[in-house]
C-alpha cells in the first residue's frame, strides 16, 4: 500500500521537520535521522506531535524506527516507554487512541494500528519517558487497516484485527499456490474449519484470524 508520508520519513527529510512541533522540544536532522531533545532538561518527558498527516479514515497505520538514549541513572540497557497517539479534531490523544511501545540505545521497529479515525487529517502525538535525546530512522503511514499474513512451510496464517471484513487476494500473494481450511472436528468449529480447498480471494471477518494448509501440487 501507499505510504501516506510519500516517504519523506525514510530517511527524514526538510520537509517532514518543518511539520514537527513541541513546547521545550527542538529537532534537527542528524545522520539521516530525526533527532529530538528537549530544550527544558527538567522535562519528565518528551511530548511532540507530526501534524496535518493525511488520510481518509477509518484505518490508519504507522510504522516507526526509533531508539533513544538511556535515561541518567538507569543501565545503558534499560528501555524508555514511547507511546504514539492520534489527535483528531483538534483534541488530545486519549487512552482509546494511543498505544505504547519501547525503546532504547537500538534502532526497534515498532507499528501502531488506529480503527476509528474520524477526520481526513490527524496529528501524531509522540510522548517518550525521559528527556534524554531520541532518534527516529523511519516513519511511514497507510491509510489501511494492520492485516497481517504469514506463510510458513506447509500452510499459511492470516489475521484482521480491524473492526470490518477484509478480503485477501491469495493469487496475488503467493501466485500458483493452493490451500485449504483445517478439518476440524465437531468441537473444533466444523463450519470454519471443513477441510475445503480456499479460492483465490478470502474475506476474513473483522478482529479474526485463519490457519490454512498448503496443499502439494
Amino acid at each position: 500500500r501507499p505510504d501516506i508520508l510519500k516517504k519523506r520519513g525514510n530517511p527524514n527529510s526538510d520537509d517532514l521537520l518543518s511539520r514537527f512541533s513541541g513546547k521545550e522540544m527542538t529537532f534537527r536532522l542528524q545522520d539521516g535521522a530525526l533527532e529530538v531533545n528537549a530544550s527544558n532538561p527538567k522535562v519528565s518527558e518528551l511530548r511532540f506531535r507530526l501534524r496535518n498527516v493525511p488520510c481518509n479514515g477509518p484505518d490508519l497505520f504507522v510504522s516507526v524506527t526509533a531508539q533513544g538514549n538511556a535515561m541518567v541513572g538507569y543501565p545503558s540497557q534499560a528501555a524508555r516507554r514511547m507511546y504514539v497517539g492520534v489527535a483528531q479534531n483538534g483534541r488530545q490523544a486519549d487512552n482509546n487512541n494511543r498505544f505504547m511501545t519501547w525503546m532504547n540505545g537500538g534502532d526497534f521497529d515498532s507499528g501502531f494500528y488506529f480503527s476509528n479515525v474520524e477526520s481526513n487529517q490527524v496529528d501524531l502525538e509522540f510522548v517518550v519517558e525521559g528527556s534524554e535525546p531520541i532518534r527516529i530512522r523511519r516513519l511511514q503511514a497507510y491509510a489501511y487497516p494492520d492485516v497481517i499474513y504469514r506463510p510458513f512451510e506447509n500452510g499459511l496464517v492470516l489475521a484482521n484485527p480491524s473492526p470490518h471484513p477484509y478480503v485477501f487476494d491469495l493469487d496475488k500473494l503467493f501466485p500458483g499456490q493452493t490451500f485449504r481450511r483445517l478439518k476440524g472436528s465437531a468441537t473444533q468449529d466444523p463450519i470454519c474449519n471443513d477441510g475445503s480447498v480456499v479460492r483465490r480471494e478470502l474475506n476474513l471477518g473483522p478482529k479474526d484470524g485463519l490457519f490454512l494448509i498448503r496443499v502439494a501440487e
